[in-house]
């Protein structure tokens, strides 16, 4: 029988919580089920959830029944849980036992249901309380039928006892909002020197979106330990890969970052935690060169004469002069330069790198190509002594990666 410390029974087996199909055991006490509704001074059964009216999937709640009736010294109740519009053959989440004298009726390979029950008796510590744990489903809305019972406590039956029938319904809890959560634009993750994507280990990488600081500003020296760049500005901080990246630039919109050392090729993560609150991860393709030029207006390449006057319209380069250019993304150096730390010497690009420089479609010399700064590449070359005056097209190609379209140099007749 179900409920050991009664003599005789209260609720006897599992199957009688008052769901669909199911009896709520007033025929056999002689009583009619009454509705909570309509009992005068609060008189029935009820289920408190302390997580309220609603339920986080997965996470287990605690569950305490109460079952008023002043007419009768001994009390028990049997519920269960099922899945809306599937009550007869869908649980809706699993129960666990809690009192010593309850009744656990699990799923079986019969069944998707599952039961509990506890009661008490006048040979016991008197009690109309009674407790036990929810598990619920992973989604879905949740009805609890519950049956309780006021009963003599005798094992002898009356037309007086008492059957209370209840049910409660449960539903996911919203997903709380995210204040401020920083947001990477799909596809916003641009080399630093041009607006293009692509992503190599050691270059500098722009990153898009909203609420990604709530600051301004770029590093200072009180932000370097040492020789090491800092990895966090004003709280923010970026994986690549799951790897933390030092940080120059930090806005709302806008933040300017160094690939840590990867070897990874193809789609990696990027993730920004401002304030934290991590966004959702975006994902960026990562190579073994993403070259591009720096450029002072989107267009002409960052560059200077030998004198480290800047290339202006003002101040073309002249065919035959030497001139230097800057970049990212250009790959491995040798010796390899650490990213996030600074450099102290110059790290040359490998001859294996088959690096080419092109201005206005002809081939230039190539003096020098290599990291002068943390993913910063230097080139000096020669401009071909053949050109015309007039904005002419600058292209690098390494490895077969080439640098963006439209990069241009002034060149003075």
């Amino acid at each position: 029988m179900l409920f050991l410390a009664i003599p005789g029974c209260l609720i006897g087996g599992s199957g009688l919580a008052g769901a669909p199909g199911e009896s709520s055991c007033a025929a056999c006490h002689g009583a009619s089920t009454m509705p909570l509704a309509s009992q005068p001074g609060g008189m029935g059964v009820f289920l408190t959830f302390s997580g309220g009216g609603t339920y986080t999937p997965g996470v287990t709640q605690s569950v305490t029944v109460t079952v008023n009736d002043p007419a009768f010294p001994a009390f028990g109740y049997q519920a269960s849980p099922r899945m809306q519009g599937q009550e007869m053959t869908q649980s809706g989440g699993t129960l666990i036992p809690v009192d010593a004298s309850a009744q656990f009726y699990p799923a079986s390979i019969y069944s998707q249901l599952n039961w509990i029950a506890a009661g008490e008796s006048l040979t016991g510590e008197p009690t109309n309380t009674f407790h036990f744990k929810w598990t619920p489903p992973a989604s879905g809305t949740v009805v609890f039928y519950v049956i309780g019972m006021g009963a003599n406590g005798m094992g002898d039956p009356m037309p007086t006892e008492h059957v209370y029938g209840n049910t409660y319904t449960l539903t996911p809890a919203a997903a709380a909002p995210v204040v401020n959560q920083p947001a990477v634009a799909q596809g916003g993750v641009f080399s630093a020197a041009a607006k293009v994507p692509g992503l190599t280990s050691g270059g500098w990488v722009s990153i898009y979106g909203t609420n990604l600081s709530a600051t301004t500003r770029p590093w200072s020296s009180d932000d370097l330990v040492g020789i090491t760049m800092p990895t966090s500005l004003d709280g923010v901080t970026v994986t690549i890969d799951g790897k933390r990246a030092a940080i120059s630039f930090i806005s709302p919109s806008q933040l300017n970052v160094q690939v840590p050392d990867d070897t990874a090729v193809g789609p990696v993560p990027v993730v920004v935690t401002s304030g934290g609150v991590a966004s959702e991860a975006v994902l960026a393709n990562m190579a073994a060169q993403a070259p591009s030029f720096f450029t002072f207006d989107g267009v002409h390449v960052a560059g200077t004469h030998a004198d480290n006057t800047p290339l202006s319209a003002a101040a073309a380069a002249a065919p035959g002069e030497v001139i230097v250019l800057y970049g990212t993304g250009f790959g491995a150096t040798s010796p390899p330069a650490p990213a996030g730390v600074a450099v102290s010497s110059a790290h040359p690009l490998p001859s294996s790198a088959s690096l080419r420089i092109s201005i206005g479609g002809v081939p230039a010399e190539v003096a020098f190509a290599g990291m002068t700064a943390p993913g910063l590449f230097q080139f000096n070359v020669t401009v071909p002594g053949t050109l015309a005056g007039g904005d002419a097209a600058v292209v690098a190609t390494i490895s077969g990666a080439q640098t963006q379209d439209g990069a241009a140099i002034p060149v003075r007749q």
